[in-house]
């Protein structure tokens, strides 16, 4: 499993959400909830993150819901 870690920095706050500003330009902005930052972040910290795809975890969850929708059928037909 592939993880990417990317570097930003917290330009502003608006509301509830922190405005960060990535990529190599920072031209990219990604607006995250507050609540999800570690402790007391303010304008101008840098924040590190990283992101993965979870294949199994994402099957797994496509046939969970691929198995309710075929039970509700069933339990309809009736």
């Amino acid at each position: 499993m592939a993880k990417k870690t990317y570097s930003g920095i917290i330009d502003r706050f608006e509301g509830d959400y922190a405005v960060i500003l990535i990529g190599p330009e920072q031209e990219e902005t990604l607006d995250i909830r507050r609540s999800l930052l570690p402790e007391e972040p303010e304008e101008g910290d840098i924040v590190s993150f990283s992101m993965s795809v979870k294949k199994n975890k994402t099957a797994k969850a496509k046939k969970e819901v691929s198995d309710m929708i075929e039970k509700l059928k069933k339990g309809s037909s009736k």
